[in-house]
């Protein structure tokens, strides 16, 4: 085992399964594939990658989920904590040497790297309406590596690019989970678009940030199976029961004590896009706690912390003119 001393220390949201690492001296991702987004429950997937002798686990035993890739026809390796539904690992069959960490799990995301020498974008032609794919950064229109061998089509944007068109569509919103043993419907569009940095949501989805709509309970509903229920405090304080598969781990939606609605993960849809992010249907809220990475919104209110403080009363948001990155430079 190599040098784990000095290295980052993670785990799941309920503290079943704890890990460490080396240090981090490898690259690391931010993918947008429709994979990606319906493990997470998320826009996209961030990732730091390792070998696997790189990584030791400390405490409990991750649950391996196992997919077959629609892109390579290739092995995919989840592991997750069934008890929490946090993916935690994602190993490939192209790659078995690897074993890339969910980033969010560890317990101090900002000491690995984000910068533009570490950190590439991929999968861009999937990526949901509303994701920005920022400045100088190395980024994708599918994977770097392309499994059939094919050219990979790179940008390196000269300012932040808003990637992703909203679509049409007719009928209910249909969702569910990587495995298919879950699925669910909603109708129309949902009551609003709340767009959530918080680590709580971060550590619960694996993504860096979640977009999660809002539905009304008699709008939404369950067509085929029974997900699995974690309770836990959301970055409010109050309580939040997450709903993921038992299965795959796939993240589905969660309800609130601060709130009536059913708050689905816009990843678990079958076609998110079809869902408008927009000032006038969506909010950013806990900007104080996001990654590096996290990109805020031009033109969406924003808000260091919740829009509802405590007492209930609304907290002031601001309104930015331009799509800006988190770890760029502070914002007063």
């Amino acid at each position: 085992m190599q040098d784990t001393e000095n290295g980052h220390r993670g785990g799941c949201k309920c503290g079943a399964i704890r890990f460490r690492t080396v240090p981090h001296a490898g690259n690391a991702y931010v993918c947008n594939c429709h994979f990606c987004q319906k493990a997470t429950g998320g826009p996209f997937l961030v990732e730091h990658c390792f070998t696997k002798d790189e990584i030791e686990i400390l405490s409990g035993t991750p649950t391996l989920y196992t997919h077959v890739s629609a892109g390579s026809g290739k092995e995919i390796y989840l592991h997750f904590c069934v008890e929490c539904g946090s993916h935690l690992f994602l190993a490939l069959q192209r790659w078995e040497n690897t074993m890339n960490v969910f980033t969010t799990t560890f317990d101090v995301p900002q000491e690995v790297g984000f910068d533009a020498d570490i950190l590439r974008y991929l999968f861009l032609g999937a990526a949901q309406s509303g994701t920005i794919t920022p400045k100088g950064f190395h980024a994708f229109e599918g994977h770097c590596d392309p499994a059939d061998g094919s050219p990979a089509v790179e940008h390196v944007f000269d300012r932040h690019v808003a990637t992703g068109e909203t679509e049409a569509g007719d009928g209910p919103h249909t969702g569910g989970c990587l495995c298919g043993s879950i699925r669910f419907e909603a109708d129309g569009q949902p009551e609003a678009v709340v767009i959530c940095h918080c680590r709580s949501c971060q550590k619960s989805l694996g993504s860096g940030v979640n977009f999660e709509l809002l539905w009304t309970p008699s709008r939404f509903r369950v067509v085929r199976g029974t997900p699995k229920t974690f309770q836990h405090s959301g970055g409010s304080g109050k309580l939040i029961g997450k709903r993921f598969c038992g299965e795959c781990g796939s993240a589905l939606w969660l309800t609130g004590e601060r709130f009536p609605e059913i708050g689905v993960f816009r990843g678990s849809l079958d076609r998110p896009n079809r869902i408008e992010v927009s000032p006038r249907s969506a909010l950013q809220i806990f900007l104080s706690e996001a990654l590096p990475c996290g990109m805020v919104i031009a033109g969406i209110e924003s808000f260091a912390e919740h829009r509802r403080a405590p007492d209930g009363s609304i907290n002031k948001g601001r309104i930015y003119d331009d799509h800006w990155r988190i770890g760029d430079a502070e914002r007063s």
